[in-house]
């Protein structure tokens, strides 16, 4: 999606799993990452690149401690679903966040999707009578 976005660059991909690939903080870049260098940690790529957003595709009880890490160097963050694993983690992201004065946003996939549109212009003109529960 950034790759093909007018307006956004690729600067780096980020994988722990490169770890064994090399004991360089640059490792060998994936063909799929263009000219974006590669690298085995956030840290170790946020010492090198000058970056506006991170976003953070990893499993799920990672991205609190990797939307923190970003925050921290002054970086917006889109974070998958979930955010996080806990209510408290969250405050503390949103209260780091505030300090540092930049942006989280989560991840919000369908809501351009065909039946989610549907859904809520259906809604909006009152199509479904007095919503009293959803599942």
């Amino acid at each position: 999606m950034i790759q093909g976005h007018r307006e956004a660059e690729l600067v780096a991909v980020i994988d722990s799993a490169w770890k064994n690939q090399s004991s360089q903080v640059q490792v060998e870049t994936p063909d799929w990452a263009g000219n974006a260098p590669a690298f085995s940690s956030l840290v170790d790529a946020l010492k090198e690149i000058d970056v506006d957003v991170i976003a953070i595709c990893t499993p799920n009880g990672s991205h609190i401690e990797l939307a923190l890490q970003t925050v921290e160097a002054g970086c917006h963050v889109l974070v998958e679903k979930p955010m996080g694993l806990t209510a408290s983690s969250i405050a503390e992201l949103d209260a780091r966040r505030r300090l540092k004065g930049v942006h989280v946003f989560g991840v919000m996939q369908n809501r351009h999707a065909p039946a989610a549109k549907w859904l809520k212009e259906t809604h909006s003109l009152n199509g479904f009578g007095e919503v009293m529960q959803i599942h």
